[in-house]
C-alpha cells in the first residue's frame, strides 16, 4: 500500500468513505454480508487491484440484481471516487514551491601542509641468528612441525578410544542352488 498515493491511502481508511458505503447500504437496503463486499471491493476499486467490470461481477455473485449493482457503483462513482479526484489534481496544481536550494560543496580543509614527496623509509638491517645444532631456519610459508606422540592420553576431553576389530573370517560361497531368493536356471 506504500506504492500508492497518500490521498488515496487516506481515503481507503477515511471514516467519510465507511459513512458513503453505510449510507449506500441502507439506501440499497443491503445485507450485512453483502455491505461488507460492498467495503472490501470499493477498498481493492481504490487500490487498484479490482476494476469496475470485476467490481460489477462479485456484486452480482453477492446476489445483487444487474441494475442495482449498477447504480451502486454509479453512487460510489459519484461519492468517492469523483471527491477523490478533484483532491488529487489540486494537489498537483499546487502553488509552485520556491526554488530549490542546492546544496554547495565544502570547502575541502588544508590547514596541514601536504609533502610533494614521501620521505625515505630508514630501512633496518636484516639480522639473522645463527641455527641452533639441531634447529633448521624456517621459510616464510613454512610452520613449525609439532611432534605429537602417537598414544593419546585417555583422560583427555573429546578423545575417543577406538578397539582394533578382530578380522572378520571370509563368508564361504554357497552353490547356486541354495540360494532362496533366486531359482535356478534350466539349462534344457
Amino acid at each position: 500500500m506504500t506504492a500508492v498515493p497518500l490521498l488515496v491511502q487516506e481515503a481507503v481508511t477515511s471514516p467519510s468513505t465507511q459513512q458513503v458505503l453505510e449510507q449506500i447500504g441502507r439506501q440499497y437496503a443491503l445485507h450485512v454480508d453483502v455491505l461488507d463486499t460492498l467495503v472490501k471491493l470499493t477498498s481493492y476499486m481504490l487500490l487498484g487491484y479490482v476494476g469496475p467490470e470485476e467490481f460489477l461481477q462479485e456484486m452480482r455473485a453477492a446476489r445483487v440484481a444487474d441494475q442495482q449493482a449498477r447504480q451502486i457503483i454509479g453512487d460510489i462513482n459519484q461519492k468517492i471516487f469523483m471527491p477523490l479526484r478533484l483532491k488529487m489534481m489540486q494537489a498537483t496544481v499546487a502553488p509552485a514551491s520556491p526554488k530549490p536550494v542546492i546544496p554547495q560543496p565544502r570547502p575541502v580543509q588544508t590547514s596541514v601542509p601536504m609533502p610533494k614527496y614521501a620521505p625515505p623509509v630508514a630501512q633496518r638491517p636484516m639480522i639473522a641468528a645463527a641455527p641452533a645444532n639441531d634447529e633448521k631456519l624456517l621459510e616464510d610459508h613454512e610452520e613449525p612441525h609439532i611432534d605429537i606422540k602417537k598414544e593419546v592420553p585417555a583422560n583427555l576431553p573429546g578423545v575417543i578410544h577406538i578397539e582394533p576389530q578382530k578380522p572378520v573370517a571370509p563368508i564361504p560361497e554357497r552353490p547356486y542352488s541354495i540360494d532362496p531368493y533366486r531359482e535356478p536356471i534350466d539349462r534344457k
